[in-house]
């Protein structure tokens, strides 16, 4: 268990798979994470969170999109609660999507995804990409996650956005996410033949 500030607690649970799973958590102010996206399928139904790293390319976990086809899944951004949609919402439908060539859905390693959106996203103070690691930064003090998850563990999924810091107890899985996702960018880019803007890295 990962203990944090009284008003929350990430709740640290290994599954048989080997992922971490985090509930609980407090809610965001709205705009506080500009690139957290939610992914459903066409007809809003919600799947899973994903981020946006340029205006139109999401990344999300490959588990979450196996199976699926492209044209049926949307990205929605500006997104607080699940339940409204508010004045902040961008909906874009998916065009493509390419998952990382070595994926494992055994061990989950490698577990992510690009997604090709049908249009480009509208920056503004609700919608804007996440700065992706690319410099060989290591994260071992704190981390920050977000999205609908559980509010308890196998509790019902949250309606509004939460978030949740604390101190790392493990050195997270995310050192190796500059090449991962720099090499599902590259293959997206040639595969898809696209000349798109680089990915924003700090």
């Amino acid at each position: 268990m990962f203990i944090g500030p009284e008003n929350y607690a990430l709740a640290r649970n290994i599954s048989s798979s080997g992922y971490v799973k985090v509930s609980q958590g407090q809610e965001a102010r709205v705009g506080q994470f500009p690139h957290q996206l939610l992914l459903t399928t066409a007809t809003g139904y919600p799947i899973c969170g994903a981020a946006l790293i340029t205006s139109i390319f999401a990344l999300t976990a490959a588990h979450c999109v196996i199976g699926r086809t492209p044209s049926k899944l949307m990205i929605q951004s500006g997104r607080h609660r699940r339940s409204s949609d508010g004045s902040n919402l961008q909906k874009v439908p998916v065009k493509n999507m390419v998952v990382h060539e070595h994926y494992n859905y055994k061990t989950h390693s490698n577990d992510i995804a690009m997604l090709l959106l049908s249009r480009e996203l509208n920056f503004d103070a609700y919608t804007s990409p996440i700065h992706v690691p690319i410099n060989n930064t290591r994260y071992e003090e704190k981390a920050q996650v977000s999205g609908w998850g559980r509010i308890a563990e196998g509790g019902p999924l949250s309606d509004a956005l939460l978030w949740a810091e604390d101190g790392l107890k493990q050195k997270l899985l995310i050192i190796s996410l500059k090449s991962s996702v720099q090499r599902v960018y590259a293959a997206a880019q040639s595969i898809l033949n696209l000349k798109i803007q680089p990915i924003q890295s700090q």
